[in-house]
C-alpha cells in the first residue's frame, strides 16, 4: 500500500481578485510534492458579476467562429450538430429503451402464465429498437471522431490560413507575444484554424447535457416504481453521482505538481550517475584516472542512501488517491448489481434482477460521460479565450505602418528611399549615444574588434531593429521600426553572414520566382549566377535541387510499418535528406540571390553584414567588387561590415570605427591611417 500522504498548507504572496491560491505539501518518499490549490468560496457577489463580464468577450468571439463555420460550411455544420445532437440524446433512448425492454421481460418472469407467444412481439420490437439506437451511436461517434474533422477541415484551412499568414507576415521578430495562435512550421499536415476548441467545447456541451438528460430519465423512472425498489434504485444513483463528482481524480485533484527532494545522498548519486552514463565525460575520466574512485564512490553513496521509495517515473505520471475513494468507486460504480444482491430481503415483492439489471446499465449509459468531464483539465473560459486569441491575431493590424502604398505612389521617393541616412543620439543594446550622416551613393564600411556594435549598428540603419533612444531618419522621414514594413525593407538590401535558403529549388530560390508565381528570368538567372560565382556550384548540385526539403509525416504513428509499404512509400515518395554544403558555398549562392535582386528591382541601400566571411580572401574581394561596381553605376548606397579590410577599404567614401559601442574613428582610409589610431594599428597587424 502507498505511503499515508502527509499534507499541510500555506498561503502563497498572491493576492488575485478572482481567486485566493494556496499551495498544499504531500510527501511522498523522499521526496516533497507541491500543487496549487483553489479557494472555492468567494467574499463577494462582485467577484462572480466581473468574472461573468470578463467571459462575454470570449463567448461572442466563440459564436463568431460557430456564424463562420456555417457561413463556409453550412452542410457539413449541419451535419456535425445533428450529430453533437443525437450523442445528446442517444444515452437517454437508449437507458429508456432498456428500462421498458427490461421492465416487460421481468413482468414475463413473474407471470411465465399469462404470457402468451404473440405479446413476446413487443419485447422483440423494443430490443431490436435499443440494438438499432446502439449501432447508430456507434456510427455518429466514429463520424464525430474522425469524418467531422476530415469534413470540416478543410473548410476552415481554405478560409482561416490566408489570413493567418498575413497576419504572421504582418508582425515582425520582436512581436512575439502572439506566437501562440499561430501554427508551428511542422503542422502543415495536421493544423486546422480554431478547430481544437471548437471541438472541445461542443464534446463538452454534449456530455454535461447528456449527464443532466440522463439523470431526469433516471428520475422518471424512479417515480414509476414500487416504494422498496425506488429508494435502493436512488441511493444507488445519487450515490454514483456523488461518488464520482466528488472523488478526486488523483492525490492533487488533477492539477499539475512539482516535486523535489533535499536528500543529499539521493542527490550526490544522481550527479555521479550521470557522470558515468553521460559518455562526454569517459575520456575526461579515463584522462584523470578517475574511473576506480568513482565506482567506489557511487558504491558508498548508494550504501548510505539504501533502498528508498524514489521511482520518479511513476511520481511523475500519477499520484494515486487515498485507498478508500477506491473502495468506494469500485462498489459503486462497478459492482452495483453486488449490492442490490444485499438488498434482497427487502425487495422481496419484485424481482431483484430486473433492478439489478436497470441500475447496471444506467450507471453504464452515464460512466463514459462523467469520466470524460472529470478528466478535462480545461475550462469553458479557456477554451472560448483560446478562440478570442485566434480573432485577435486576425483582426489585429500590423503592428508596424505599411509604407509600401505610399512609396509605391511616389516615383521621386522611390528612387531616393534608404539613401540618405541619418542617426542622432541612437543608443540601443551596446550601442551609446551614435551619431552620424551616410550621404547618398556612397560606400561606407563600418568595422571594429568583436562584440564592439557593429551589427547592431547596421540592424538600426537597415530598420530591422529600434533604438531605444534617439532618432534614425531616411530622407528626413522615420524609417520602419520592423523588417516587415513591404516599403522599406523591398527598398534595401541586407545580408547577414548566415541566410537562410527556403526549401524550394536553387533556381527559385536565387531567382525569388516562388514568391510571384512568375517565371525566373533566364539572362538575369545567370548573370546573377556569375556575379555571385555560384554557376559551378549550381551546375553541379543542378537548378532544381532543394537542399532542405520540406516533408509531412507519412508513416503511421501507433503501428509499426512493415518493410512492403516501407519500400513502397521511397518508391513513390522518396525520402527528402537534406543536402549540406559547406557554408562558403551557401554564401556564394546567398550573394547570387542578392544580385538578381538588384538586378531586377529597385533598391536604394545596399548592407553587407560579414556576408562573405566565409569565403577565401580572393573569392571575397571578387564578391565585394561586384557589389561595388553595381552600386556605383546606379549610385546606391552601400554599408559593409567586415573585418577584411584589405578587399575594400581604400575604396570607401567613408570608414566608422567602433570600440565599445561608441563610434571612436571616422573618415576615409588615407585619414585613419595618417590618424596612427585603432584603425590604422588594426590595420598594420593584420598585415594588410
Amino acid at each position: 500500500m502507498e505511503d499515508k500522504l502527509r499534507s499541510q498548507t500555506s498561503m502563497s504572496n498572491s493576492n488575485s481578485s478572482l481567486e485566493q491560491r494556496k499551495v498544499r505539501y504531500l510527501s511522498w518518499g523522499i521526496f516533497t510534492v507541491a500543487h496549487d490549490v483553489e479557494d472555492r468560496f468567494v467574499s463577494s457577489p462582485r467577484i462572480w458579476l466581473s468574472s461573468l463580464k470578463s467571459f462575454n468577450d470570449p463567448l461572442r468571439c466563440f459564436v463568431r467562429f460557430v456564424i463562420d463555420l456555417w457561413r463556409i460550411a453550412p452542410w457539413q455544420s449541419l451535419e456535425y450538430y445533428s450529430h453533437i445532437m443525437w450523442m445528446v440524446i442517444s444515452p437517454v433512448l437508449s437507458s429508456y429503451l432498456g428500462y421498458l425492454v427490461l421492465h416487460r421481460i421481468d413482468a414475463a418472469i413473474r407471470n411465465p402464465a399469462g404470457m402468451q407467444k404473440n405479446e413476446l412481439k413487443p419485447i422483440q420490437m423494443l430490443s431490436l429498437m435499443w440494438l438499432t439506437c446502439g449501432l447508430l451511436t456507434h456510427y455518429v461517434a466514429n463520424m464525430l471522431q474522425y469524418e467531422s474533422r476530415v469534413k470540416l477541415g478543410p473548410h476552415l484551412r481554405v478560409h482561416f490560413l490566408p489570413q493567418l499568414v498575413q497576419a504572421s507576415l504582418a508582425r515582425d521578430q520582436v512581436d512575439m507575444k502572439d506566437l501562440g495562435s499561430f501554427p508551428s512550421a511542422y503542422d502543415y499536415g495536421d493544423f486546422i484554424p480554431g478547430w481544437e476548441p471548437f471541438c472541445a467545447i461542443f464534446t463538452r456541451l454534449r456530455h454535461i447535457l447528456a449527464v443532466v438528460v440522463e439523470i431526469l430519465v433516471m428520475v422518471y423512472i424512479i417515480l414509476h416504481q414500487e416504494d422498496a425498489q425506488s429508494q435502493i434504485f436512488s441511493f444507488l444513483i445519487v450515490a454514483f453521482v456523488l461518488v464520482n463528482f466528488l472523488s478526486p481524480i488523483d492525490a492533487v485533484g488533477g492539477k499539475g505538481y512539482s516535486f523535489w527532494t533535499k536528500n543529499n545522498n539521493y542527490n550526490r548519486l544522481m550527479t555521479l550517475y550521470n557522470i558515468v552514463f553521460d559518455f562526454q565525460y569517459r575520456k575526461t575520466l579515463i584522462k584523470d584516472g578517475q574511473t576506480q574512485c568513482l565506482a567506489q564512490e557511487y558504491k558508498r553513496v548508494s550504501d548510505s542512501l539504501g533502498p528508498v521509495k524514489a521511482d520518479t517515473y511513476m511520481l511523475g505520471w500519477c499520484l494515486y488517491p487515498a485507498w478508500h475513494w477506491g473502495i468506494v468507486r469500485f462498489w459503486i460504480a462497478n459492482s452495483p448489481m453486488a449490492l442490490i444482491a444485499l438488498t434482497l430481503p427487502w425487495i422481496s415483492s419484485t424481482s431483484p434482477i430486473f433492478v439489478m439489471a436497470i441500475v447496471q446499465y444506467s450507471i453504464f449509459t452515464m460512466q463514459h460521460s462523467i469520466d470524460y468531464l472529470r478528466n478535462t483539465d480545461e475550462s469553458f473560459w479557456g477554451l472560448t479565450t483560446r478562440i478570442m486569441a485566434f480573432y485577435d491575431v486576425i483582426d489585429r493590424p500590423p503592428c508596424v505602418e505599411d509604407w509600401s502604398s505610399t512609396l509605391e505612389s511616389n516615383d521621386e521617393q522611390k528612387k531616393s528611399i534608404s539613401t540618405k541616412i541619418s542617426l542622432q543620439n541612437v543608443s540601443h543594446q551596446i550601442l551609446e549615444d551614435i551619431s552620424l550622416d551616410i550621404i547618398p551613393g556612397h560606400l561606407i564600411i563600418i568595422t571594429g574588434p568583436n562584440g564592439s556594435g557593429k551589427s547592431t549598428l547596421a540592424k538600426i540603419i537597415s530598420g530591422m531593429a529600434s533604438p531605444t533612444s534617439g532618432w534614425v531618419l531616411v530622407d528626413d522621414q522615420p524609417p520602419s521600426q520592423a523588417l516587415s514594413n513591404d516599403g522599406l525593407s523591398i527598398r534595401t538590401l541586407y545580408l547577414e553572414r548566415s541566410e537562410a535558403i527556403y526549401p524550394v529549388s536553387l533556381e527559385e530560390n536565387i531567382s525569388m520566382s516562388v514568391f510571384n508565381g512568375e517565371a525566373a528570368d533566364k539572362d538575369s538567372l545567370g548573370e546573377a549566377l556569375r556575379l555571385g560565382r555560384s554557376h559551378d556550384i549550381v551546375q553541379k548540385l543542378g537548378l532544381q535541387t532543394v537542399l532542405n526539403p520540406c516533408s509531412i509525416p507519412a508513416c503511421s504513428i501507433v503501428r509499426e510499418v512493415g518493410p512492403g509499404a516501407r519500400k513502397a512509400l521511397r518508391k513513390n515518395c522518396p525520402d527528402p535528406h537534406p543536402i549540406d554544403i559547406p557554408e562558403d558555398h551557401r554564401q556564394h549562392m546567398i550573394a547570387s540571390r542578392a544580385f538578381f535582386r538588384l538586378k531586377t528591382r529597385d533598391t536604394g541601400l545596399i548592407i553587407l553584414d560579414e556576408a562573405t566571411n566565409a569565403m577565401d580572401p580572393a573569392e571575397e574581394n571578387h564578391i565585394l567588387n561586384n557589389f561595388r561596381q553595381i552600386s556605383r553605376e546606379k549610385g546606391q548606397t552601400m554599408i559593409v561590415v567586415t573585418h577584411n579590410l584589405s578587399s575594400i577599404a581604400e575604396h570607401a567614401d567613408d570608414i566608422f570605427y567602433l570600440e565599445r559601442g561608441k563610434v571612436v574613428e571616422q573618415g576615409t582610409h588615407a585619414q585613419l591611417m595618417d590618424m596612427n589610431g585603432a584603425y590604422c594599428s588594426i590595420y598594420k597587424a593584420t598585415g594588410q
